[in-house]
């Protein structure tokens, strides 16, 4: 094993901690993949996404088993987030791999938003 697939292996293992812990591990993965790992920016896109979605597929079912989310809020946030995935992903399929790298910074910007806000957002839907 090289020396590269032993980082694409831990840094995909620490993603998946972070994202079950905070969020937000595609910070990470994305860039490592892209830069490091030599990958088009759109294919370390899918791969970061296909790295860590299990992760907030559990946490999510965990969340709402052991949560003070109403089912309502639960419903509305699972929505927010199929939409938005199908939305990204007839994004990244119309663009070409150019496009979508000067996309990318807008799109962190975004994810950085939606880190940081998204407690009061999920206290809003909650009421």
């Amino acid at each position: 094993m090289t020396w590269l697939i032993a980082l694409l292996l831990f840094i995909g293992f620490i993603g998946g901690i972070i994202t079950a812990v905070a969020g937000g591990a595609q910070f990470l993965t994305f860039p490592v993949l892209n830069i490091i790992g030599g990958l088009p920016a759109r294919t370390a896109n899918g791969t970061s996404s296909m790295a860590v979605w299990p992760s907030p597929f559990v946490t999510g079912i965990l969340l709402g088993k052991n949560s003070s989310l109403k089912k309502k809020t639960l419903m509305i946030l699972i929505s927010i987030s199929l939409l938005g995935s199908c939305i990204g992903v007839l994004i990244v399929s119309l663009l070409s791999d150019d496009q979508f790298k000067q996309l990318v910074p807008l799109l962190l910007l975004i994810a950085a938003i939606a880190l940081t806000w998204g407690q009061r957002i999920r206290r809003y839907f909650n009421k």
